[in-house]
C-alpha cells in the first residue's frame, strides 16, 4: 500500500495540491506507527468524554466543564499511567492524571494557558494493540478555535464515534456529511435515553426515528447507532456493553485489518479527487489547444487573404508595367522611323 501511496503522492506534486498530499502523509503515519485513531465527535453538552470514562472503566476524563476550558485529548496505551501537556509554543509538561480536570476545570489557569492538546497513557487492554482514542470540543462549539481543532484531527482519524444527545439535528447532520465526505466511517451514539419518558413518547419510535434520520444521508457509510445511557443506575447503561465489545473486538483485535479497511476507504475519496482535477487539467489543456489551434487557423487564413491581395497587386503591377514597356517601344519606333 505504500507503494501506492507513493504513487498517489507523486501526482499531488504534479498538481501541486499541498492539501490532499498533507492527507496522504497522515495515512502513511498510521500504517507506519500502526496507529488506529478512533474520534469521539459530537454537540457541546452530547456526553461524549462521559461515555469514554465509561467505555475505559475509569474516571479520567471530566465531565460538565465550560465549554471554553476544552481542549483534544489523546488516550493512549502505556503500562504506567502518566499525562502530558503540549502546548501551543511546542512545550510540554508532564503531569499527574489526577491533575487533568483540574487543568480543564481552569483551576491551574496561571500554568496552563496555552495548552494545544493534552496526551494521557493508561494501562488499558482496549488500548494495546495501537487503538487510540481522542475526545474532541463540540462541532456546535462558539469558540470558532475548538471547531478548527475537531476538523483537523478528523483528518488523522480512521472512524469516528458520533454522539447525540437527542434526536439527529440538521447541524448534526451536516457535520455528518462532511465526515463522511473525508472517507471515515461512523458509528453514531445517542446518550440520555434515560431521560425520554414512556408516558410522552414510545421508545420504539424514537429509536426508528433515529434511524431514519441517518438513513436520509444515503451513504453506508454509517455502520450503526446505539441507543445508551451514561448513568449507571439506568437500564440503558447496560447497552454501553454493546458498544465496547465493538470496539474490544471489531477494532482491536483486528486492529490491522481496520486500518487497512479505513486507508482504502479514506484513499477513495483522494483518488476520486485527484482523478476529478487530473480530468479538470486535461480539459483545460485540450481547450487551450483547440484555442490555439483555431488561431493558428485563422491567422494562415489572414495571411493566405494578404498574399492573395499582395499577389493581385503585383500581377495588376506586372501588367501595367508590360503596358508600359510596349507604350516606350511603340514611341521608341516612332522616333527611328
Amino acid at each position: 500500500m505504500l507503494e501506492y501511496l507513493n504513487g498517489l503522492e507523486e501526482v499531488t506534486t504534479y498538481l501541486n495540491d499541498n492539501f490532499l498530499k498533507n492527507k496522504i502523509n497522515l495515512i502513511k503515519d498510521a500504517i507506519n506507527e500502526r496507529k488506529f485513531l478512533l474520534t469521539f465527535v459530537g454537540q457541546f453538552s452530547s456526553g461524549k468524554s462521559r461515555l469514554i470514562n465509561n467505555i475505559l472503566g475509569i474516571d479520567i476524563l471530566p465531565v460538565r466543564i465550560l465549554e471554553s476550558t476544552q481542549v483534544p485529548t489523546f488516550i493512549k496505551y502505556g503500562q504506567n499511567e502518566r499525562a502530558i501537556v503540549f502546548n501551543e509554543d511546542s512545550t510540554t509538561v508532564e503531569i499527574n492524571i489526577k491533575d487533568i480536570k483540574e487543568i480543564w476545570l481552569g483551576n491551574k489557569r496561571d500554568k496552563f494557558n496555552n495548552i494545544a492538546h493534552i496526551e494521557i497513557f493508561i494501562n488499558s487492554s482496549v488500548l494495546k494493540n495501537g487503538l487510540v482514542i481522542a475526545d474532541t470540543p463540540g462541532v456546535n462549539s462558539t469558540v470558532k478555535k475548538h471547531e478548527r481543532l475537531t476538523r483537523e484531527i478528523l483528518k488523522s482519524s480512521e472512524e469516528i464515534v458520533y454522539v447525540i444527545s437527542k434526536a439527529v439535528t440538521e447541524i448534526d447532520k451536516l457535520f455528518l456529511k462532511e465526515i463522511i465526505d473525508l472517507g471515515l466511517r461512523v458509528i453514531c451514539v445517542r446518550t440520555y435515553m434515560d431521560t425520554i419518558k414512556s408516558s410522552e413518547e414510545n421508545i420504539e419510535d424514537v429509536v426508528l426515528y433515529d434511524k431514519n434520520s441517518l438513513e436520509e444521508l444515503g451513504d453506508k457509510s454509517i455502520i450503526d447507532i446505539y441507543h445508551i445511557s451514561n448513568e449507571k443506575d439506568s437500564i440503558w447503561f447496560n447497552y454501553i456493553e454493546d458498544l465496547k465489545k465493538y470496539i474490544s473486538v471489531d477494532i482491536t483485535k483486528n486492529i490491522d485489518t481496520k486500518l487497512e479497511e479505513s486507508c482504502r476507504l479514506r484513499l477513495a475519496k483522494i483518488k476520486d479527487e485527484l482523478y476529478s482535477q487530473l480530468e479538470n487539467k486535461k480539459n483545460n489543456l485540450e481547450n487551450i489547444l483547440k484555442n490555439n489551434e483555431d488561431s493558428l487557423f485563422q491567422e494562415v487564413n489572414n495571411i493566405e487573404r494578404v498574399l492573395s491581395r499582395l499577389e493581385a497587386k503585383l500581377y495588376n503591377q506586372s501588367n501595367n508595367y508590360k503596358r508600359s514597356i510596349n507604350d516606350i517601344s511603340l514611341e521608341a519606333k516612332k522616333d527611328l522611323i
